[in-house]
Protein backbone atom coordinates (compact mmCIF):
# COMPACT_ATOMS: atom_id res chain seq x y z
CA UNK A 1 0.00 0.00 0.00
CA UNK A 2 1.24 3.14 -0.74
CA UNK A 3 0.06 7.03 0.52
CA UNK A 4 1.36 10.05 -0.47
CA UNK A 5 0.98 13.07 2.18
CA UNK A 6 1.15 16.07 0.63
CA UNK A 7 -0.66 19.70 0.20
CA UNK A 8 -2.20 21.29 -2.60
CA UNK A 9 0.02 23.92 -3.20
CA UNK A 10 3.38 22.29 -2.66
CA UNK A 11 5.19 22.23 -5.83
CA UNK A 12 7.68 19.10 -4.77
CA UNK A 13 4.20 17.07 -4.38
CA UNK A 14 2.78 17.99 -7.51
CA UNK A 15 6.19 16.62 -8.87
CA UNK A 16 5.73 13.78 -7.09
CA UNK A 17 2.01 13.40 -8.33
CA UNK A 18 3.59 13.46 -11.89
CA UNK A 19 6.33 11.08 -11.23
CA UNK A 20 3.90 8.26 -9.90
CA UNK A 21 0.94 9.12 -12.31
CA UNK A 22 4.06 8.31 -15.16
CA UNK A 23 5.24 5.31 -13.75
CA UNK A 24 1.60 3.86 -13.40
CA UNK A 25 2.22 3.59 -9.56
CA UNK A 26 -1.14 3.35 -7.65
CA UNK A 27 -1.30 5.15 -4.74
CA UNK A 28 -3.64 6.75 -2.11
CA UNK A 29 -3.51 10.84 -0.64
CA UNK A 30 -3.94 12.20 2.50
CA UNK A 31 -3.85 16.33 2.36
CA UNK A 32 -5.29 16.49 5.88
CA UNK A 33 -2.35 18.63 8.01
CA UNK A 34 -4.16 17.63 11.00
CA UNK A 35 -4.18 13.87 10.50
CA UNK A 36 -0.72 14.04 9.39
CA UNK A 37 0.87 16.63 12.76
CA UNK A 38 -1.39 13.71 14.71
CA UNK A 39 0.55 11.02 12.96
CA UNK A 40 4.42 12.58 13.23
CA UNK A 41 4.17 13.54 9.58
CA UNK A 42 5.74 17.73 9.33
CA UNK A 43 7.43 17.67 6.14
CA UNK A 44 5.33 17.24 2.46
CA UNK A 45 6.04 15.49 0.31
CA UNK A 46 6.17 12.23 2.29
CA UNK A 47 5.43 8.61 0.59
CA UNK A 48 4.47 5.91 2.99
CA UNK A 49 5.04 2.22 0.93
CA UNK A 50 3.96 0.03 3.44
CA UNK A 51 5.21 1.35 6.42
CA UNK A 52 8.35 2.98 5.32
CA UNK A 53 8.48 6.56 4.94
CA UNK A 54 10.16 8.30 2.56
CA UNK A 55 11.09 12.17 1.97
CA UNK A 56 12.96 14.49 -0.51
CA UNK A 57 15.31 12.56 -3.08
CA UNK A 58 14.41 9.08 -1.18
CA UNK A 59 10.75 9.75 -2.66
CA UNK A 60 12.43 10.35 -5.97
CA UNK A 61 14.72 7.51 -5.86
CA UNK A 62 12.75 5.13 -4.88
CA UNK A 63 9.80 6.14 -7.75
CA UNK A 64 12.57 5.94 -10.39
CA UNK A 65 13.40 2.25 -9.05
CA UNK A 66 10.06 0.79 -10.05
CA UNK A 67 10.44 -0.67 -13.72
Amino acid sequence: MIKLYSQPTCGMCNFVHMLLDRKGIEYTECQDVDYMQNIGINHTPTLDVDGTLYIGKAIIDWINSRG
